[in-house]
């Protein structure tokens, strides 16, 4: 069993609440993708999807999988980064997520990293505070740009700024990835 690959199933299954679709997503057959999702559960002796005619959700433990199988998947996706950039010369996807009312804001960051850096490849997406609050928790995103009446425990702010229209921003990342973040942004700030 390739435990990375089948964890990667696994979030995709949660994505997209669907054998069928999350199997389409990872370029596989719906039943390679059950067959791999029943190894994983073989591997840690537990069930982890609830099934029935359709699925039905993660178990207790499912969700606890879930949670590492993100973690991993995310440090892998960085480490391919990391091993793939020099020092001067980042390069990689970067999910931004901004509230609707940056994106402005977020659109001119993005355009000047990338003219800074052309193998950095910014995403910005619109979203809620919920959503962004969210895919920082779950490592879909690596950035986030909202209100700061919004800030959780569970992120670090970067720093706040103040647009044209007098609105404060936070940028925020991950609490459990800010002095890693901190480390790696020492390019931006060239």
């Amino acid at each position: 069993m390739n435990l990375l690959a089948s964890l990667r199933y696994l979030a995709a299954l949660d994505e997209h609440k669907h054998f069928a679709r999350a199997a389409q997503a990872c370029h596989i057959t719906q039943p390679a993708l059950s067959n791999a999702l029943r190894a994983l559960e073989k591997e840690f002796g537990t069930p982890v999807v609830k099934r029935g005619r359709t699925y039905a959700g993660l178990t207790p433990e499912g969700e606890c999988v879930l949670a590492t199988a993100q973690r991993m998947l995310h440090e892998h996706a960085l480490l391919q980064q990391e091993l793939a950039s020099r020092a001067d010369h980042p390069q990689g996807p970067l999910q931004l997520g901004v509230v609707p009312t940056a994106v402005p804001v977020a659109a001119r960051f993005a355009a000047m990293l990338q003219a800074s850096h052309p193998g950095i490849a910014p995403v910005v997406r619109a979203m809620s505070s919920r959503e962004i609050e969210e895919g920082l928790e779950n490592f879909s995103l690596d950035l986030a740009l909202g209100f700061t009446d919004r800030l959780e425990k569970e992120v670090a702010v970067l720093s706040c700024c103040l647009n044209t229209a007098n609105t404060i921003f936070w940028c925020a990342v991950p609490k459990k990835r800010a002095a890693q973040w901190v480390r790696n942004l020492a390019w931006v700030r060239r």
